[in-house]
C-alpha cells in the first residue's frame, strides 16, 4: 500500500526533511498501473526487455514521488515562514 522513502540522503533547499515518509498510493494509481501492465503484455518484446522497461518505470515513478513530496514540503515550509 505504501512505500517508505529515506529522505536523509536527499538534498533539499532550506528544508529539514523527515528521515522517512510512508507514501500512500491511490486507487487511481493502481488502476493506471494495471492498465499499463496489461498494455505492456501485448508488446512484442522479450521477457528481459519487459523487465528492463518495468525497472525504468519503477525508477521514474520513485523519483517523481520524491520530487513531488519535496516540492510540497518546501511549499509548506515557505507558507509557514510567511505566516
Amino acid at each position: 500500500m505504501g512505500e517508505l522513502i529515506d529522505f536523509s540522503a536527499q538534498k533539499v533547499y532550506r528544508a529539514e526533511v523527515p528521515e522517512g515518509i510512508l507514501l500512500e498510493r491511490t486507487d487511481k494509481f493502481w488502476e493506471g498501473l494495471r492498465t499499463a501492465s496489461d498494455f505492456m503484455q501485448t508488446l512484442p518484446i522479450t521477457s528481459e526487455q519487459n523487465d528492463k522497461l518495468n525497472q525504468f518505470l519503477i525508477e521514474i515513478l520513485h523519483e517523481a514521488s520524491i520530487g513531488a513530496f519535496i516540492q510540497g514540503y518546501e511549499l509548506c515550509r515557505i507558507i509557514e515562514v510567511e505566516q
